[in-house]
């Protein structure tokens, strides 16, 4: 089982015109199953970029699974 993120748009930011991203991960077997987590779960409009494969050892402490890691 792999991890993957995407990262989403979070809103606007009308001081900077800087747009505000947020990360959440998924627990998946391949990129494609990760998309169809990450869809449904927040739907296309809000996807920056992604899914992203990443190493165990990357992902941050306190990160937002969407999922839970299978048994």
């Amino acid at each position: 089982m792999n991890i993957y993120k995407v990262i989403l748009r979070d809103g606007d930011n009308p001081n900077t015109s800087a747009l505000h991203t947020i990360e959440k991960y998924c627990y998946a077997n391949t990129r494609n199953e990760a998309g169809v987590i990450f869809n449904d779960v927040d739907g296309p409009r809000w996807h920056v970029a992604g899914p992203l494969k990443v190493e165990e050892s990357k992902v941050p402490e306190g990160a937002v699974f969407i999922n839970s890691k299978p048994a």
